[in-house]
């Protein structure tokens, strides 16, 4: 399996969403795994969060993956909170966004 990590920098947002589905699908047509390094990315928005749950389900479906490399920051809790994807987190996404643990 090949995992190619992915680094979204701190212009991941609605006005470059589109280039970042592009590398998303570009890794994903040549590697079995996707690690995407969020660390940087501090001016995240929804679309983000959509484009990144949508390559998460999309690579599950056809037998892939992907993964965050660090759980998500206090400020990405934040987003997924305000967005409404904390409110009935499963426990898969819970292991997807905070590697198993809920922030406090």
């Amino acid at each position: 399996m090949t995992t190619m990590t992915l680094v979204l920098n701190d212009d991941a947002c609605l006005k470059t969403v589109g280039d970042i589905a592009d590398r998303l699908r570009d890794a994903a047509s040549e590697h079995d795994s996707i690690c995407l390094d969020l660390a940087t990315a501090s001016n995240m928005d929804l679309s983000i969060l959509q484009l990144i749950e949508s390559a998460r389900r999309n690579a599950a479906e056809g037998g892939a993956a992907v993964t965050l490399a660090q759980p998500a920051s206090p400020a990405l809790a934040a987003l997924l909170d305000r967005a409404g994807f904390l409110a009935a987190a499963s426990p898969a996404d819970i292991t997807f966004w905070f590697h198993g643990e809920l922030p406090q």
